[in-house]
């Protein structure tokens, strides 16, 4: 395995030699590490082990690129007795070639970070056994190991490591204390019977599964270390970021803040207000005329031209005042105007219907309602003290009745309008005499 390291050294240095007039950076490195074993598996009987913290390694790094590399390193390890177990020391001594593989560059770290890495390496190598308690037993094993090594970056020339190593050694003659591995025979005995002879027989054969339990013997490293970076170069290959890339990630970054750009002046456009009346032009659909948001920017139509929307306006097609809704306002002379025509309403003697002449007099009071038209109205029937109530009042109720269903019947709603009679209640005028008692029979039409 020496034989082979040094070779492999000389290639690294020449191809070092040949590249170091293009390179970017360092590629060169060496580790120097410390830290505990724990030997896993393989004990002779009343034997083992705890954590030692008697591990050391050393290596040399080559970085083919940014994100790959190979290494070449030594590891020694000391194991001794725990508090249970029989004494023993044992020395380990390895030579790996391992490949690296540099994650943080692989995944792209620098976007986030420039003082943190993780390096992945795995190879073979070769171990060999120095036994305290059996000088006389040389042992030698191939090995493969895989290890995770995450990095601290210092400066551009140091690094702080931590190293978590798993390691198998092959073909190990020996126990972890330098035992002989126990005899693990399947054993069977029995009676055979040769011409005639009959006598008993002891058979021992190897258990199948000790070829496999003999390749099974793990150890685990755990160490802290640091990696010196050589060569004069401004930074190493483990933190190396090639310019294309950083030219890459500045484009990328030029790209977003161009669409961000356009972003806001396509927002800004569609913000624009040409009428200033608070509604955006992407929501205006009258640009260059003012009006409330709630109608996308267009004022409200108001049909009667008096100043209340018609969406608010009770009276959209006649104006009037916005205390009364956008509906004109009764006044006084055409409420008794309104009463004047009410009271010469004439019916038939002792009916509800009307008499002819009063129908001009209705169509004028629909008229004049018309003209109001979110005004209500009581409309009261009255009789003269002929008769008792029991006639009287069911009558004059009729007479009341019957002057909002024609009002209704021409177009004035009905709840608008309430009707009821008062009887001989209330005259107006004298029962004694027959123009009295005339003046007396009426209806009346009172707002609300």
């Amino acid at each position: 395995m020496k034989k082979l390291l040094l070779p492999l050294l000389t290639l690294f240095i020449a191809n070092n030699s040949v590249t170091a007039q293009t390179s970017e950076y360092n590629k060169w490195s060496v580790e120097l590490n410390g830290g505990a074993n724990k030997a896993l598996h393989n004990w002779g009987e009343g034997y083992n082990a705890p954590f030692n913290f008697l591990h050391t390694n050393a290596g040399v790094r080559f970085m083919v690129n940014s994100k790959f590399g190979l290494k070449a390193s030594f590891g020694y390890d000391n194991l001794k007795n725990g508090d249970h177990s029989k004494s023993f020391k044992t020395d380990i001594y390895r030579y790996n070639l391992e490949g690296i593989i540099n994650v943080g560059r692989v995944l792209s770290f620098e976007e986030w970070t420039n003082t943190i890495g993780i390096l992945l390496h795995a190879g073979a190598g070769y171990t060999t056994f120095n036994y305290g308690n059996f000088p006389d037993r040389n042992d030698n094993a191939v090995n493969i190991m895989v290890g995770v090594t995450p990095q601290i970056r210092l400066s551009n020339r140091i690094a702080l490591t931590l190293d978590v190593t798993a390691i198998n050694n092959f073909k190990q003659a020996y126990t972890w204390d330098g035992s002989v591995r126990p005899n693990n025979n399947l054993n069977a005995s029995g009676t055979v019977n040769v011409d005639g002879q009959t006598g008993n027989v002891d058979i021992s054969v190897p258990d199948p599964s000790q070829k496999f339990l003999k390749h099974l013997n793990p150890m685990l490293n755990t160490t802290i270390g640091v990696t010196f970076y050589l060569g004069n170069k401004s930074t190493h290959a483990d933190w190396y970021v090639a310019k294309d890339e950083e030219n890459t990630e500045v484009l990328e970054i030029q790209n977003e803040l161009e669409e961000i750009q356009n972003k806001y002046n396509t927002l800004e456009e569609k913000l624009r207000d040409t009428d200033n009346d608070g509604t955006p032009d992407y929501l205006d659909n009258c640009i260059n005329v003012p009006g409330p948001i709630e109608n996308r920017g267009c004022p409200w139509p108001d049909a009667d031209k008096d100043g209340t929307p018609d969406h608010l306006d009770q009276c959209p097609d006649v104006a009037g005042p916005k205390s009364n809704h956008g509906c004109p306002v009764m006044e006084k002379k055409d409420v008794e105007q309104m009463n004047s025509y009410a009271r010469t309403i004439l019916f038939n003697t002792n009916q509800s219907t009307f008499q002819t002449q009063s129908f001009l007099v209705l169509d004028n009071i629909v008229k004049k309602m018309t003209e109001f038209p979110n005004t209500k109205f009581n409309i009261y029937g009255y009789t003269d003290n002929t008769g008792n109530d029991k006639i009287n009042i069911p009558l004059s109720d009729a007479r009341a009745n019957a002057v909002k269903n024609y009002l209704v019947k021409n177009g004035i709603k009905a709840d608008r309008l309430t009707a009821k009679g008062f009887g001989s209640a209330d005259p107006i005028d004298s029962n004694k005499t027959a123009a009295g008692r005339a003046n007396n029979r009426r209806t009346e039409i009172i707002l609300k």
